[in-house]
Protein backbone atom coordinates (compact mmCIF):
# COMPACT_ATOMS: atom_id res chain seq x y z
CA UNK A 1 0.00 0.00 0.00
CA UNK A 2 1.25 2.99 -0.96
CA UNK A 3 -1.92 5.04 -0.14
CA UNK A 4 -1.51 5.42 3.57
CA UNK A 5 -1.46 8.36 5.61
CA UNK A 6 -0.43 8.59 9.17
CA UNK A 7 -1.00 10.75 11.76
CA UNK A 8 0.38 11.39 15.40
CA UNK A 9 -3.35 11.78 16.62
CA UNK A 10 -6.97 10.99 16.41
CA UNK A 11 -7.59 14.87 16.23
CA UNK A 12 -4.92 15.51 13.36
CA UNK A 13 -6.36 12.40 11.16
CA UNK A 14 -10.09 13.97 12.00
CA UNK A 15 -9.44 17.42 10.77
CA UNK A 16 -7.20 16.22 7.94
CA UNK A 17 -9.94 13.84 6.67
CA UNK A 18 -12.32 16.38 7.21
CA UNK A 19 -10.29 18.73 4.25
CA UNK A 20 -10.04 15.55 1.89
CA UNK A 21 -13.76 15.11 1.67
CA UNK A 22 -14.03 18.50 1.84
CA UNK A 23 -11.70 19.20 -1.42
CA UNK A 24 -13.53 16.06 -2.97
CA UNK A 25 -16.92 17.81 -2.76
CA UNK A 26 -15.87 21.00 -4.29
CA UNK A 27 -14.28 18.70 -7.41
CA UNK A 28 -17.69 16.97 -7.84
CA UNK A 29 -19.41 20.19 -7.69
CA UNK A 30 -17.59 21.85 -10.15
CA UNK A 31 -17.70 18.89 -12.42
CA UNK A 32 -21.27 17.84 -12.31
CA UNK A 33 -22.98 20.04 -9.48
CA UNK A 34 -23.86 17.17 -7.00
CA UNK A 35 -21.95 15.35 -4.91
CA UNK A 36 -23.12 11.72 -3.38
CA UNK A 37 -21.15 10.75 -0.08
CA UNK A 38 -21.63 7.43 2.24
CA UNK A 39 -20.97 7.87 5.46
CA UNK A 40 -19.15 5.49 7.76
CA UNK A 41 -20.60 4.52 11.22
CA UNK A 42 -18.89 4.41 14.78
CA UNK A 43 -16.76 6.24 16.61
CA UNK A 44 -13.82 7.21 14.65
CA UNK A 45 -15.30 9.22 12.24
CA UNK A 46 -16.91 11.63 15.01
CA UNK A 47 -14.57 14.24 14.89
CA UNK A 48 -14.17 14.43 11.54
CA UNK A 49 -17.63 14.90 10.95
CA UNK A 50 -17.66 18.03 13.69
CA UNK A 51 -14.87 19.39 11.39
CA UNK A 52 -16.55 18.44 8.04
CA UNK A 53 -19.37 20.24 8.90
CA UNK A 54 -17.57 23.22 9.94
CA UNK A 55 -15.53 23.68 6.88
CA UNK A 56 -18.93 23.32 4.74
CA UNK A 57 -20.48 26.30 6.10
CA UNK A 58 -17.26 28.38 6.20
CA UNK A 59 -16.70 27.58 2.79
CA UNK A 60 -20.16 27.89 1.94
CA UNK A 61 -21.00 24.65 0.01
CA UNK A 62 -24.65 24.34 -1.16
CA UNK A 63 -26.37 22.14 0.74
CA UNK A 64 -29.17 21.63 -2.44
CA UNK A 65 -26.26 19.77 -3.94
CA UNK A 66 -25.25 17.27 -1.44
CA UNK A 67 -26.69 13.91 -1.02
CA UNK A 68 -26.37 11.16 2.14
CA UNK A 69 -26.13 7.69 2.35
CA UNK A 70 -25.13 5.41 5.28
CA UNK A 71 -23.33 2.43 4.63
CA UNK A 72 -24.70 0.68 7.23
CA UNK A 73 -26.62 1.08 10.39
CA UNK A 74 -27.48 -0.56 13.72
CA UNK A 75 -30.59 -2.40 14.23
CA UNK A 76 -32.11 0.62 16.06
CA UNK A 77 -34.39 3.03 15.42
CA UNK A 78 -33.24 6.23 13.73
CA UNK A 79 -33.21 8.53 16.77
CA UNK A 80 -31.87 6.25 19.06
CA UNK A 81 -28.25 7.17 20.25
CA UNK A 82 -26.51 4.19 19.38
CA UNK A 83 -27.91 4.35 15.79
CA UNK A 84 -25.45 5.62 13.16
CA UNK A 85 -27.52 7.95 11.30
CA UNK A 86 -28.46 9.84 14.51
CA UNK A 87 -24.25 10.31 15.16
CA UNK A 88 -24.34 11.69 11.81
CA UNK A 89 -27.28 13.89 12.09
CA UNK A 90 -26.10 15.40 15.48
CA UNK A 91 -22.45 16.06 14.46
CA UNK A 92 -22.96 16.79 10.61
CA UNK A 93 -25.92 16.80 8.92
CA UNK A 94 -27.86 19.53 11.12
CA UNK A 95 -25.27 21.90 11.50
CA UNK A 96 -24.46 21.53 7.65
CA UNK A 97 -28.10 22.59 7.33
CA UNK A 98 -28.37 19.17 4.85
CA UNK A 99 -32.00 19.16 2.94
CA UNK A 100 -34.10 16.55 4.27
CA UNK A 101 -34.90 15.35 1.44
CA UNK A 102 -31.09 14.54 0.45
CA UNK A 103 -30.37 11.85 3.46
CA UNK A 104 -31.74 8.79 2.40
CA UNK A 105 -32.47 6.58 5.59
CA UNK A 106 -32.39 3.13 6.40
CA UNK A 107 -35.36 3.46 8.21
CA UNK A 108 -34.42 0.74 10.34
CA UNK A 109 -36.46 -1.12 13.03
CA UNK A 110 -39.53 0.34 10.78
CA UNK A 111 -40.01 -3.29 8.90
CA UNK A 112 -38.14 -6.43 9.15
CA UNK A 113 -34.43 -6.56 8.73
CA UNK A 114 -34.34 -8.02 5.36
CA UNK A 115 -37.45 -5.61 4.16
CA UNK A 116 -35.24 -2.44 5.35
CA UNK A 117 -32.37 -3.85 3.15
CA UNK A 118 -34.72 -4.73 0.14
CA UNK A 119 -35.78 -1.13 -0.19
CA UNK A 120 -32.66 0.57 0.55
CA UNK A 121 -31.22 -1.64 -2.03
CA UNK A 122 -34.12 -0.22 -4.29
CA UNK A 123 -33.22 3.06 -3.00
CA UNK A 124 -29.51 2.71 -4.36
CA UNK A 125 -30.26 0.94 -7.18
CA UNK A 126 -32.86 3.88 -8.40
CA UNK A 127 -30.59 6.80 -7.62
CA UNK A 128 -27.04 4.68 -8.51
CA UNK A 129 -27.78 2.21 -11.09
CA UNK A 130 -30.69 3.73 -12.63
CA UNK A 131 -28.98 7.51 -12.32
CA UNK A 132 -25.70 6.16 -14.15
CA UNK A 133 -24.37 7.27 -10.94
CA UNK A 134 -21.28 6.19 -8.97
CA UNK A 135 -21.05 7.44 -5.48
CA UNK A 136 -18.84 10.25 -5.41
CA UNK A 137 -16.71 9.57 -1.73
CA UNK A 138 -17.39 6.53 0.50
CA UNK A 139 -16.13 7.03 4.06
CA UNK A 140 -15.16 3.79 6.09
CA UNK A 141 -13.67 2.25 9.02
CA UNK A 142 -12.48 -1.06 10.23
CA UNK A 143 -12.87 -3.34 13.38
CA UNK A 144 -9.88 -5.17 15.39
CA UNK A 145 -11.67 -7.97 13.49
CA UNK A 146 -11.36 -6.89 10.06
CA UNK A 147 -15.02 -6.19 9.36
CA UNK A 148 -16.06 -2.47 7.33
CA UNK A 149 -19.43 -0.89 7.64
CA UNK A 150 -21.37 -3.99 9.06
CA UNK A 151 -19.76 -6.91 6.93
CA UNK A 152 -18.60 -9.41 9.48
CA UNK A 153 -16.49 -11.83 9.53
CA UNK A 154 -18.46 -15.20 9.96
CA UNK A 155 -21.38 -13.18 9.35
CA UNK A 156 -24.75 -14.31 7.52
CA UNK A 157 -26.91 -12.28 5.08
CA UNK A 158 -30.49 -12.73 6.22
CA UNK A 159 -33.16 -12.96 3.17
CA UNK A 160 -36.69 -11.81 3.07
CA UNK A 161 -37.61 -15.38 3.12
CA UNK A 162 -35.83 -16.10 6.25
CA UNK A 163 -33.15 -17.93 4.52
CA UNK A 164 -29.77 -17.04 5.35
CA UNK A 165 -26.95 -17.48 3.23
CA UNK A 166 -22.95 -16.79 4.24
CA UNK A 167 -21.68 -13.46 4.06
CA UNK A 168 -19.16 -13.01 0.72
CA UNK A 169 -17.79 -10.78 -1.54
CA UNK A 170 -19.03 -10.82 -4.51
CA UNK A 171 -22.94 -10.42 -3.08
CA UNK A 172 -24.74 -8.77 -6.07
CA UNK A 173 -26.81 -7.07 -3.67
CA UNK A 174 -26.60 -3.46 -3.01
CA UNK A 175 -27.92 -3.60 0.43
CA UNK A 176 -28.35 -6.31 2.65
CA UNK A 177 -29.45 -7.72 6.07
CA UNK A 178 -26.54 -9.18 8.26
CA UNK A 179 -26.93 -11.48 11.43
CA UNK A 180 -23.50 -11.20 13.36
CA UNK A 181 -21.70 -14.13 14.23
CA UNK A 182 -23.31 -14.39 17.68
CA UNK A 183 -26.16 -15.20 16.03
CA UNK A 184 -28.30 -12.89 17.65
CA UNK A 185 -27.45 -9.08 16.50
CA UNK A 186 -28.68 -7.69 13.54
CA UNK A 187 -27.30 -4.78 11.02
CA UNK A 188 -28.08 -3.30 7.87
CA UNK A 189 -25.12 -2.87 5.75
CA UNK A 190 -24.33 -1.91 1.62
CA UNK A 191 -21.66 -4.24 -0.04
CA UNK A 192 -18.30 -4.39 -1.53
CA UNK A 193 -21.45 -4.28 -5.07
CA UNK A 194 -22.01 -0.82 -4.58
CA UNK A 195 -19.08 0.46 -2.35
CA UNK A 196 -16.16 -0.16 -4.80
CA UNK A 197 -17.86 1.75 -7.30
CA UNK A 198 -17.34 4.60 -5.51
CA UNK A 199 -14.80 7.30 -6.74
CA UNK A 200 -12.77 7.90 -3.58
CA UNK A 201 -12.78 5.86 -0.38
CA UNK A 202 -12.00 6.69 2.73
CA UNK A 203 -10.60 4.38 5.17
CA UNK A 204 -10.03 6.36 8.88
CA UNK A 205 -8.76 3.54 11.67
CA UNK A 206 -7.44 4.20 14.71
CA UNK A 207 -6.27 2.74 17.84
CA UNK A 208 -3.59 -0.29 18.11
CA UNK A 209 -5.65 -3.21 19.01
CA UNK A 210 -6.32 -2.55 14.96
CA UNK A 211 -2.94 -3.17 14.03
CA UNK A 212 -2.84 -6.86 13.25
CA UNK A 213 -6.06 -6.59 11.22
CA UNK A 214 -4.23 -3.49 9.47
CA UNK A 215 -1.28 -5.97 9.12
CA UNK A 216 -3.72 -8.55 7.24
CA UNK A 217 -5.40 -5.75 5.34
CA UNK A 218 -1.59 -4.49 3.99
CA UNK A 219 -0.83 -8.18 2.59
CA UNK A 220 -4.57 -8.37 0.98
CA UNK A 221 -5.47 -10.84 3.17
CA UNK A 222 -8.74 -12.01 1.35
CA UNK A 223 -10.48 -13.13 4.99
CA UNK A 224 -10.59 -9.69 5.65
CA UNK A 225 -13.96 -7.65 4.49
CA UNK A 226 -12.34 -4.63 5.18
CA UNK A 227 -9.79 -6.19 2.06
CA UNK A 228 -13.30 -6.46 -0.09
CA UNK A 229 -13.30 -3.12 -0.24
CA UNK A 230 -10.61 -1.42 -3.36
CA UNK A 231 -11.75 1.35 -5.36
CA UNK A 232 -9.88 3.24 -7.69
CA UNK A 233 -9.33 6.42 -5.48
CA UNK A 234 -8.64 4.70 -1.67
CA UNK A 235 -6.77 6.56 1.49
CA UNK A 236 -6.21 5.05 4.35
CA UNK A 237 -6.15 7.87 6.99
CA UNK A 238 -4.38 6.04 10.12
CA UNK A 239 -2.99 6.87 13.59
CA UNK A 240 0.71 6.07 14.48
CA UNK A 241 -0.28 3.43 16.66
CA UNK A 242 -1.86 1.50 14.01
CA UNK A 243 1.98 0.36 12.53
CA UNK A 244 2.39 -0.36 16.26
CA UNK A 245 3.60 -4.68 17.11
CA UNK A 246 1.13 -6.49 15.91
Amino acid sequence: MNNILNFTSESELSLKAALCVLSYIKEALEKQNFCSIILGGGNTPRNCYKHLARLLMEHRIPPDGLYWFFGDERWVSPDDPESNENMARHLLLRPAEARPEHIFSWRATHESPATCAAKYHMLIHDFFIAGNRSPDICMLGMGSDGHTASLFPRSTILAENARTFHIKKDMKKYAIAVILPDGKTRRLSLTPHILNKAKHILFLIQGEHKSRAFLRLQSGDSQLPAAWIKGKDQLFFITNDVLGPA
